[in-house]
């Protein structure tokens, strides 16, 4: 941890805190979904993504994600990113497409 510079460790320490966020998250999430009744079929999901600036959310990030909910899709994450943050949306999956 010696040759490691203070920024590089701030780094590891931020990677490490947004994982246990993230699988946080995912437990709680994992736990509190309702269970798939038999002979029920299983929901299909479209993901799109887009990316956003790094200053999240301006008033054009704003103006996007109004658009894609508009459209049915729905924000279900923002991942930083170094340069640009990256948006993750989500829908049913439209028939035939």
């Amino acid at each position: 941890m010696r040759n490691l510079s203070r920024r590089k460790l701030a780094a590891l320490a931020l990677c490490a805190v947004s994982l246990c966020a993230v699988f946080g998250a995912w437990r709680g999430y994992a736990q509190n979904r309702p269970v798939q009744q038999p002979g029920q079929a299983q929901r299909k999901w479209d993901y799109r993504y887009d990316t956003a600036s790094k200053s999240f959310p301006t008033e054009a990030d704003k103006a996007r994600i109004a658009f894609y909910g508009v459209n049915g899709w729905e924000l279900v994450a923002v991942v930083p990113g170094q340069n640009e943050n990256a948006l993750v949306f989500k829908r049913i999956a439209q028939a035939g497409k």
